[in-house]
């Protein structure tokens, strides 16, 4: 074969594994995109190249023997498909004008350094040791099923493909590390049903695909962890299945270009450590349905956006640690982490949530196994559901700001946890609904609650800040459905277990009252009536007072103005005080009332005293039933 002085020397060069450095070491002259203007002096032949790599120079059987070309322009096709290379293949700033093949060839390395080409076939080539395309600019790159033992390196390479697809890694299998730090694609990176035995790194890549898939890695397996930080993806990210064995790092990215409102869909995802995404910014929805995390999820200072939809979706979400969204979290959208389990504590100090008019924090249904923290002026715009959420520590929302006007602001339907916390700092702008809720301790101040509060069901074992009943009975009135008459008796019975009996028997009578509220006429009256008296029945010294009063009373008047002897030769002699409990207690006979008989005004007061103590009898009668019934 004829060839030219820079074939010639890579052929002879090749035994020894020799550098053909063709560059002028000016950068601008040595830029593979200019290599079409190139000349003789650094033209090879693509068919020269295969020739050498397939049939080899006859004393290229030493150790050393390599391909190494630099600052060459490669014309024509060059094709080494099915190809057996048993030497390391090495390219740097070099430009190739046609396509290039490894498809199903077996290699020892490939490596092509900054270099320029128009496609790369990889499709199911073995690579024994490493391929490397480190700074390269490539149209389109296939490695479906290919199977690199050592690590694949794609740091800086740029691709630009016509179609949808850019990077085929089907089924790629890659036994190290898959290092692809500041790639740019123009096109989707299809890596489904890969496997990366090590690390996959996308720290600072840019991958472009607005309106399509950007990444498709359904499936992928990763053995190390993923990294994509300060990354830039216009498009979906599916990694739908995945498993990541360390952690899913997306701290400081940014994910654009939703495609039907989502910029990330990781359903099913299993990973094995964290999931750090500080500083990540999305313009669509994060979709974490069915994932499972063993560490925790970082989001301090993430942004994200999905106005009118779901920023977060991670219905039935497992996370072994806390979930932190500190550090100025703001999701515009709903953050749904409702049938999930989260290990340790979520923390929403300094998060920022807006949903206006829907739902800004779902957590229905979910165990966390630490505290729910929201304390410190956090606020949400829209609802703050925790129906049937079981939170082991406390519900803290000392200082939050929750806002939902004309709607649900707090749902805490069946809801468990050992303490709710609220305080004079804390803002409910909104119905509260705490049906059936189970509280150990609530804590709170109770002018600070909405005009509207649902409480039938709420128990709690205590009550603070400790206060009279008279500040926390305008409380119970806040419910919409009128008369509770469950909440008043939660409220007595945490006052009892306080030592404040006092206080519980002001709520017991209270509710009685309220109950009487709603009655008929003469229940109402009757009801008035057991009140002044005996409060229910449970203020009995009220009804010792009364008489004790109207005792006075009789005594006193009818010592001034006796009345007259019914039989003045048999009358007993007259004792004003027995004859005013005569009067007043039915069931007391001395004789004086038989003995005298008033008249004029005398004999009204009489007949009131008997009524009097007949309605005194009544209600203590009644009262006193009441309570010991309720015992």
């Amino acid at each position: 074969m004829d060839m030219s002085i820079p074939e010639r020397a890579l052929w002879d060069g090749y035994p020894r594994g020799v550098v053909v450095d063709l560059r002028t070491g000016d950068p601008q002259l040595d830029d593979p995109a200019s290599s079409a203007g190139w000349g003789p002096a650094r033209t090879v032949r693509a068919a020269v190249v295969a020739e050498l790599l397939l049939r080899g120079n006859p004393g290229g059987t030493g150790q050393q023997a390599r391909l190494r070309l630099r600052g060459a322009r490669v014309t024509g096709p060059l094709d080494l498909s099915y190809a057996d290379l048993a030497r390391p293949v090495e390219f740097e700033d070099c430009g190739f004008d046609a396509d290039v093949s490894f498809a199903e060839a077996t290699t020892r390395s490939i490596s092509f350094l900054r270099c320029h080409l128009q496609n790369l076939d990889c499709d199911t080539v073995a690579v024994r040791s490493h391929l490397g395309l480190v700074g390269s600019r490539i149209g389109w790159l296939s490695l479906y099923n290919a199977d690199i033992v050592g690590q694949l390196d794609l740091s800086g390479v740029h691709l630009a493909a016509a179609g949808d697809c850019a990077l085929n890694g089907e089924l790629l299998h890659v036994g190290g590390s898959l290092y692809a730090y500041d790639m740019v694609v123009h096109g989707g990176v299809d890596l489904p049903n890969a496997t990366v035995n090590g690390r996959l790194e996308l720290d600072r890549a840019q991958l472009v695909h607005p309106g399509g898939v950007a990444l498709l890695a359904t499936d992928l397996t990763v053995g190390g962890s993923l990294r994509c930080r300060g990354g830039t993806v216009e498009g979906l990210a599916m990694l739908r299945g995945a498993r990541i064995g360390g952690s899913l790092d997306l701290g400081g990215a940014r994910l654009t270009g939703p495609v039907n409102g989502e910029v990330l869909s990781a359903a099913r995802v299993t990973i094995g450590h964290d999931l750090s995404a500080e500083g990540l910014v999305t313009e669509g929805g994060i979709r974490l349905h069915g994932a499972r995390i063993e560490g925790a999820m970082e989001l301090r200072g993430a942004q994200l956006r999905r106005p009118g939809g779901w920023a977060l979706n991670a219905y039935r979400l497992i996370l072994g640690a806390g979930m932190f969204c500190t550090g100025g979290f703001r999701a515009v959208g709903m953050v749904n982490l409702s049938a999930g389990h989260i290990g340790g504590k979520i923390d929403l100090r300094g998060a920022i949530l807006e949903h206006p008019g829907g739902t800004a924090l779902k957590l229905n249904g979910t165990t966390i196994e630490w505290n729910l923290d929201a304390r410190d002026g956090f606020p949400a715009n829209g609802e703050v559901s925790l129906w049937q959420t079981v939170v082991t520590g406390q519900v803290d929302l000392t200082g939050a700001r929750l806002s939902n006007p004309g709607g649900k602001v707090l749902g805490c339907q069946q809801l468990q946890t050992r303490a709710l916390l609220l305080g004079p700092a804390t803002t409910l702008d909104g119905t509260v609904d705490l049906r059936d809720a189970t509280v150990g301790v609530l804590r709170d101040d109770p002018e600070h609650w909405p005009a509207d509060i649902w409480l039938d069901g709420l128990g709690y074992d205590a009550i603070e800040p400790a206060m009279p009943a008279s500040l926390r009975l305008p409380w119970l009135r806040r419910n919409p459905d009128g008369y509770l008459p469950r909440a008043y008796e939660q409220l007595a019975a945490a006052y009892r277990r306080l030592g404040h009996d006092d206080d519980a028997r002001a709520v017991l009578a209270a509710k009685q009252r309220h109950r009487h509220e709603s009655a008929s006429i003469p229940a109402k009256v009757w009801g008035y009536l057991q009140d002044v008296t005996v409060g229910y029945g449970y203020r009995p010294a009220r009804a010792g007072a009364w008489l004790l009063t109207l005792l006075v009373l009789g005594t006193v008047v009818f010592a001034l103005r006796r009345p007259a002897p019914v039989d003045p030769g048999h009358a007993p002699a007259f004792n004003s005080l027995v004859y005013a409990i005569d009067l007043l207690l039915p069931i007391v006979d001395f004789g004086q009332e038989r003995a005298y008989q008033p008249t004029g005004a005398l004999q009204w007061l009489a007949y009131g005293l008997i009524a009097a103590g007949w309605i005194l009898a009544t209600t203590v009668a009644a009262g006193l039933t009441h309570v010991l019934k309720r015992q």
